[in-house]
C-alpha cells in the first residue's frame, strides 16, 4: 500500500511561491510582518523581575502564523513518528498540566528545575539546523527563521514558539529520559519546567547541566528543588501528595471565599474591596477559575458554579468576553462550463484579489478590439468576450500572449 500523501509541500524543492499558495498567503506577508509590540510583565512572586511577551500586531500575519503553525504540525506527525514524546505535556493536545502532574503522583521523591530564558535560549542558529534536518530549501529556511524570531530568537507570545521549542528540544527531551532511565525514575517536561521523580535515587545537578549545556540551554538553579515524601509535592502547581493530582488547598479556599463574599455583599462591593478593574473583569476572571478547577476537580467546580451563578442570576449579570478580532480575507469563486467533443468541462477559480483579474481582462479585450486583423470578430468580442471555444485561433493566440 503506497503511503499516505504529506500535507503540505515542505520539501528540499519547494519555493516561495509553492509556500504562499500552500498557506492561502502573499509573499509579502512573509517578508514584511511589520514590528510585534513587546509587553514586559511583573512576575507574580518577584514584580521587580520582568517577562518579556510579544504581540503580534499585524492581523494578517497573525493568522499566517496560526495556518503555518497548524500546517506544520501536521507535516512533523508526517516526518517524525516519535514527536511528540511521551515525557512532553506542555503545548500537546489532550495533555496538560494534569497529565504533567499524573504521572509523578505516589512517588518518594521529587525534584523539579527550570531551564533559563527557554524561548530566548532557541536562536535562529537553531532553527535553520532543524530546517536543515527536515530537509527544506535553504532559502526558505532562512525565510522561516526570520519570521519565527525576534531578534534572532525565538518569542514568547508567538503561537508558533511552543510548537518549535518542542521540537528543538527533542533530542534533549530523548537524552533527559534515557538518564531517567538510568536513574529507575519517571521524567516529565511542561515548557522550561522539568520534574523528575523516583522511590530510589533521583540525577543529580551536574547529570542534568552537562546534557543541557551542549544545546545552549541554561539550568536555573534557584529553581533546583529537591522533596521527599511528607513535604509539600507540587508538579505544574497542583499537589500530588495524594493518589491525585489535586488544586492547591489555599487556592480552593480563597475562589470559595470570593463566591462566599460575594454572595453576601454583593459584586460590586467585593470589587471595591479586591481591586478589580470592572465588575466584569471579576466575573470573568471568578468564571476562569472555576472552569480551571472543573478540569482538575469537578465535583468542587460543580458546586462553585452553582453559587455563583445564584448571585449572577440575583444581579442580573453574566459572563461576557470580548471577543477577539479577527482578520478576514476575501475571495471570490468563479465558474464556467464547455461543451467540447460531446464532453462537458467544469472549470472553478478561486481569485483572492477579482478586481485585478478584471481590469487586466478589461485592458486586453480593449486592445484585441483595436487589432487590425481581428475586425472581423469584434461580434464575438463583445457578446462572449474570451469565451474560450467561440474565440478564433487569432484571438486565442492573443490570450495566450
Amino acid at each position: 500500500m503506497p503511503p499516505p500523501p504529506q500535507p503540505l509541500p515542505f520539501n528540499l524543492y519547494i519555493s516561495l511561491e509553492d509556500l504562499t499558495k500552500s498557506l492561502k498567503c502573499q509573499p509579502e506577508t512573509f517578508l514584511s510582518p511589520g514590528e510585534p509590540q513587546l509587553h514586559k510583565i511583573p512576575k507574580k512572586r518577584n514584580p521587580k523581575v520582568f517577562r518579556e511577551v510579544w504581540e503580534v500586531k499585524n492581523l494578517v500575519f497573525k493568522d499566517l502564523l496560526r495556518t503555518f503553525n497548524s500546517a506544520y504540525l501536521n507535516f512533523v506527525k508526517y516526518h517524525l513518528k516519535e514527536f511528540p514524546l511521551d515525557c512532553v505535556h506542555g503545548f500537546i493536545d489532550k495533555r496538560s498540566i494534569l497529565t504533567n502532574a499524573k504521572a509523578h503522583s505516589g512517588k518518594k521523591f521529587l525534584l523539579k528545575i527550570d531551564i533559563k530564558n527557554f524561548f530566548g535560549s532557541i536562536k535562529t542558529e537553531r532553527l535553520l539546523d532543524h530546517f536543515k534536518e527536515m530537509n527544506i530549501n535553504p532559502e526558505i529556511s532562512k525565510i522561516l527563521s526570520n519570521m519565527l524570531t525576534v531578534d534572532g530568537k525565538l518569542p514568547q507570545g508567538f503561537c508558533t514558539s511552543p510548537l518549535f521549542s518542542n521540537l528543538i528540544f527533542l533530542s534533549l527531551d530523548k537524552e533527559l529520559m534515557s538518564l531517567a532511565s538510568k536513574y529507575n525514575c519517571t521524567y516529565t517536561r511542561y515548557a522550561d519546567d522539568m520534574t523528575f521523580s523516583s522511590n530510589i535515587l533521583l540525577p543529580t545537578y551536574s547529570d542534568l547541566e552537562k546534557i543541557l549545556s551542549k544545546d545552549g540551554f541554561e539550568l536555573d538553579r534557584k529553581k533546583y528543588l529537591l522533596r521527599k515524601n511528607g513535604q509539600a509535592f507540587y508538579v505544574t502547581g497542583l499537589s500530588i501528595s495524594g493518589a491525585e493530582p489535586r488544586v492547591s488547598k489555599k487556592w480552593k479556599h480563597n475562589l470559595r471565599q470570593e463566591i462566599y463574599f460575594i454572595q453576601k455583599y454583593g459584586l460590586s462591593e467585593h470589587v471595591g474591596k479586591r481591586n478589580y478593574s470592572s465588575t466584569q473583569n471579576c466575573i470573568n476572571i471568578i468564571d476562569g477559575k472555576i472552569k480551571f478547577l472543573k478540569s482538575i476537580e469537578p465535583q468542587l467546580a460543580n458546586v462553585a458554579r452553582i453559587n455563583f451563578n445564584s448571585v449572577l442570576k440575583k444581579e442580573n449579570r453574566q459572563v461576557i468576553y470580548t471577543r477577539i478580532e479577527k482578520s478576514t480575507q476575501k475571495y471570490e469563486i468563479f465558474i464556467d462550463e464547455c461543451k467540447i467533443n460531446d464532453m462537458l468541462y467544469l472549470c472553478g477559480v478561486v481569485v483572492e484579489n477579482a478586481q485585478l483579474i478584471e481590469n487586466t481582462l478589461k485592458n486586453l479585450h480593449e486592445e484585441l478590439r483595436r487589432e487590425p486583423e481581428l475586425s472581423g470578430t469584434h461580434g464575438v468580442l463583445n457578446s462572449e468576450t474570451f469565451h474560450w471555444v467561440d474565440c478564433s485561433v487569432t484571438i486565442q493566440g492573443k490570450i495566450m500572449d
